[in-house]
């Protein structure tokens, strides 16, 4: 700023000076540096004016000497008084420019400069929409003083066209509705400047009043009739999710339909190919549990393979030392039963120690207080059998009671109608053997 202030005085003392150098130079007229012509007042063979100016022919003065930049040159007046002012002297004296002023603006060089607007592109932070527009490009006016607003662009708002910053126009809408502005339903419109949706008539339900409403699925208890069945699944409980939005089938279950599916390991028959095998058991049935999130071994057994594993009491041969008489038998053979849950002792027998126990019927002379008579016998020797499952009558007899019976041939006086003619015999008396076994033919003739 300075430099410039020092250039302006420094052209103020030459256009000053040149008419007196054009004047001794016999030029009256000289380039000022500025690409200007500052003439002398004298002109060309007259003997009249001053340094100051320039007369015309007729002898009034012609112009004052002025320069774009705004810096006033001496001029002379039609009666021989200097035309500048007292300023252009003091500059020219004291070396003070700062009163002169700034260059003129130069329109064109694309620096906004003092008295422009704008200046091509410099647009001093203005564009199309700071000028009410709506958009466009702006630009600045060939004098620099306005801004061209040729290529702004203002839209129409009513003529059902979405333009610029337009939200909607009219009837159209930009796909705008009252669910996509948050609301369940309605009718929604535009608002009278363009620039907003009009929803007061849009509906929007509340989720968890337990009625279902509008674009609501489900609302809490309200299900609409929708089970966890008709959601795809064999069981469980159906609950609608806490935006209304679907349901929530978290707790329904597809186990049931005998079909392994979503989270079921087995479902009813369908084990997956699992055997109570595969699960490390010797034999047994395979089932699933009831909520099919696990196998049921449960009959699954590793009885069978002699070898008592498992929940095995005993297995096939493995009796795991125990015997009949361990079991509380006096003899016998011990076995262990089917399903390995415990002994078989049918072959066992207390049978042998002459005490009646377990299964006895009798056990040696031990006959529970039984004889011949109260076996029906006449007489005899009552015995027990020897696997102690009932008495020994052979050595009992009816014989004596004089009747036939049990194997007697006869017994005392009954002679089953024999004699001894009928013996072969004459004559004589026909007697029983003591054991009845026989007749006595000793007294036959």
């Amino acid at each position: 700023m300075m430099t410039a202030r020092i250039q302006i005085a420094v052209l103020r003392t030459l256009a000053l000076a040149a008419p007196l150098l054009g004047a001794a130079c016999g030029d009256p007229c000289l380039d000022d540096g500025l690409g200007r012509g500052v003439c002398s007042a004298v002109e060309s063979g007259s003997s009249e004016g001053s340094s100051s100016g320039g007369t015309s022919s007729d002898g009034s003065s012609d112009s004052t000497v002025g320069s774009s930049t705004g810096v006033e040159t001496t001029g002379a007046t039609s009666d021989g008084s200097s035309a500048s002012d007292s300023s252009a002297t003091d500059a020219s004296t004291d070396g003070d420019p700062s009163t002169t002023g700034d260059p003129s603006p130069v329109c064109g060089n694309g620096m906004i400069e003092t008295g422009e607007t704008c200046d091509g592109s410099a647009l001093d932070g203005q564009d199309c929409v700071r000028q009410g527009f709506d958009e466009g490009i702006l630009g600045c006016t060939s004098d620099c003083l306005g801004y061209d607003i040729s290529s702004c662009i203002m839209h129409s708002c009513g003529n059902d066209v979405v333009e610029g910053m337009e939200t909607c126009d009219g009837t159209d809408l930009a796909g705008g509705d009252c669910v996509t502005q948050g609301f369940d339903e309605g009718s929604i419109g535009c608002a009278r400047d363009c620039m907003a949706y009009d929803t007061t008539r849009c509906i929007a339900y509340s989720c968890g009043n337990d009625t279902i409403e509008g674009m609501e699925v489900c609302d809490g208890s309200a299900l609409g009739g929708a089970s966890c069945i008709s959601q795809g699944f064999a069981a469980g409980s159906l609950e609608c999710v806490v935006d209304c939005t679907d349901f929530d089938t978290s707790a329904c279950s597809t186990c049931g339909d005998d079909a392994i599916n979503g989270a079921d390991v087995c479902d009813g028959s369908d084990l997956g190919g699992e055997t109570c095998s595969s699960q490390g058991f010797f034999d047994g049935s395979l089932e699933c549990a009831g909520d099919c999130t696990n196998l049921d071994t449960s009959a699954c057994s590793t009885c069978g393979d002699n070898a008592i594993n498992g929940t095995d009491i005993c297995d096939g041969s493995d009796l795991d030392g125990e015997t009949c008489s361990s079991q509380g038998f006096f003899d016998g053979s011990l076995d262990c039963a089917a399903d390995c849950t415990g002994f078989d002792t049918s072959a066992c027998s207390t049978c042998g120690d002459g005490i009646i126990n377990g299964t006895d019927f009798c056990d040696g002379s031990d006959l529970d207080g039984e004889t011949c008579s109260s076996q029906g016998f006449f007489d005899g020797s009552l015995g027990c059998a020897v696997d102690c499952t009932g008495f020994d009558t052979s050595a009992c007899s009816t014989c004596g009671d004089d009747v036939i019976n049990g194997t007697d041939v006869c017994d005392g006086n009954d002679l089953a109608a024999q004699d001894c003619t009928t013996q072969g015999f004459e004559d004589g008396t026909l007697l029983c053997a003591a054991d009845c076994s026989e007749y006595d033919t000793t007294s036959c003739m």
